[in-house]
């Protein structure tokens, strides 16, 4: 049971960590470095990365982030700018942010992300697509919260087999001091 126990966690704890997108379009190459897992009220870390497959002029960037709640109409927009900058030919530009949804309903929402950078006479690459969704807890405390509730679970079972047994002396203890009551009724029947 423990190796068991243990060898989801490690899974849950693997699968946990950064993500990374790539999209190619010249003479941009874009990586998107991300959290995979977002919770409510907590930093989520972005880092747009570009490299620049030939000599450019990136004017700005921008990176928005959507939180779509379902079963509303309520979107709320995230947005960071990040000024212009000149890239030569395989150079690359990081640029890290961070968001943080913190609602007063903490509904799970969908997050779009979107980004656009503008370059060379107002040509726009943009790109935006579902990242996840904003969640209470991550998988790793889900797993630590199921991981102790079992230990209940067993602890609780061996307190009933403990228990069990504790009835079963207390019965045959009571069996033993007290006399064989069919005897004691067929006798007082026969006065």
């Amino acid at each position: 049971m423990r190796l068991w126990l243990a060898a989801v966690l490690l899974a849950a704890l693997a699968a946990a960590g950064t993500l990374t997108d790539h999209f190619s379009t010249p003479p941009l190459e874009i990586w998107v470095i991300r959290i995979d897992q977002w919770l409510f009220c907590t930093n989520y870390g972005v880092t747009i990365q570009i490299k620049a497959m030939e000599p450019i002029t990136v004017n700005k960037v921008e990176v928005v982030v959507k939180f779509f709640q379902e079963d509303t109409l309520t979107v709320t927009t995230q947005k960071r700018t990040f000024a212009g900058f000149t890239l030569t030919t395989g150079e690359i530009k990081q640029l890290p942010t961070t968001f943080n949804y913190c609602p007063q309903v903490t509904i799970d929402p969908l997050i779009l992300l979107e980004i656009f950078i503008l370059y060379r006479n107002n040509t726009v690459w943009a790109y935006q697509y579902y990242i996840g969704r904003v969640l209470p807890a991550t998988y790793q405390d889900l797993m630590r919260q199921i991981a102790s509730l079992r230990q209940t679970v067993e602890n609780l079972k061996t307190e009933v087999d403990r228990l069990n047994n504790q009835i079963r002396e207390l019965r045959n203890r009571l069996a033993e001091r007290e006399p064989d009551k069919s005897t004691n009724y067929t006798t007082n029947r026969r006065k």
